[in-house]
C-alpha cells in the first residue's frame, strides 16, 4: 500500500495544479487579447521570418513549428488532437510564453523573462516570467518535493500576477 503524502509532496503537486491546468487557461486568455483567434495565421504570417529565426537558434521545436504552420495532413497528425486549424487552443504554456515575449511587442522584465522578476513588477511580461520561471523549477525538480516556505513564496508569486485578475 502507497503511503500519505508528505506536505513538501502535496505542495509540490499543488504547484504542478496551478502551473499546469491554471496558469495555462489564464496565458491563453491573455494571448487571446494580444493575438485575437480570427488574427492569429496573419500574425503568424507577418512574423514568420522572426520565427524561423527562433526555430533555427532551437528556441521553437518542430512540433511546435508544426502546431504553428500545420502545411499538409502528415503535419497536422503531429499536432494535438491532429488539429489543421492554427488555434490558441493548440498551443501548450510554453508556446504561448513563447510568442508573447517573441512577436508582440512585450516588454520584458528588468532582469529579463529568464530570470525572476522583481517583487515591484508588474507588468504582463513580469507575470509571464514570474509563470515561466515556477514552471521550470517545477518541470526540473529531481525530488517532486516542496518546502513549506518555497511553496509560500512561489504559490504567492504565481497566484497573484495580473493576468490572472482578468479572466
Amino acid at each position: 500500500m502507497a503511503s500519505p503524502l508528505s506536505e513538501e509532496e502535496t505542495n509540490y503537486l499543488r504547484m504542478v495544479y496551478l502551473l499546469t491546468s491554471v496558469s495555462p487557461e489564464a496565458v491563453r486568455d491573455y494571448f487571446d487579447r494580444v493575438f485575437p483567434p480570427a488574427d492569429l495565421l496573419v500574425e503568424l504570417n507577418y512574423h514568420k521570418t522572426t520565427l524561423q529565426n527562433l526555430k533555427r537558434q532551437k528556441i521553437l521545436n518542430a512540433s511546435q513549428w508544426a502546431v504553428l504552420y500545420p502545411s499538409s495532413l502528415t503535419t497536422a497528425r503531429s499536432t494535438p488532437g491532429g488539429s489543421t486549424t492554427v488555434a490558441s487552443t493548440n498551443f501548450d504554456l510554453t508556446l504561448m510564453i513563447c510568442l508573447l515575449r517573441n512577436i508582440s511587442g512585450i516588454n520584458a522584465p528588468v532582469r529579463g523573462f529568464d530570470e525572476l522578476p522583481l517583487p515591484a513588477e508588474t507588468s504582463a511580461g513580469s507575470d509571464l516570467a514570474r509563470i515561466k520561471y515556477y514552471r521550470n523549477i517545477i518541470a526540473h525538480s529531481e525530488d517532486s518535493k516542496l518546502s513549506n516556505q518555497n511553496f509560500n513564496d512561489a504559490w504567492k508569486d504565481v497566484s497573484e500576477v495580473n493576468i490572472f485578475e482578468q479572466i
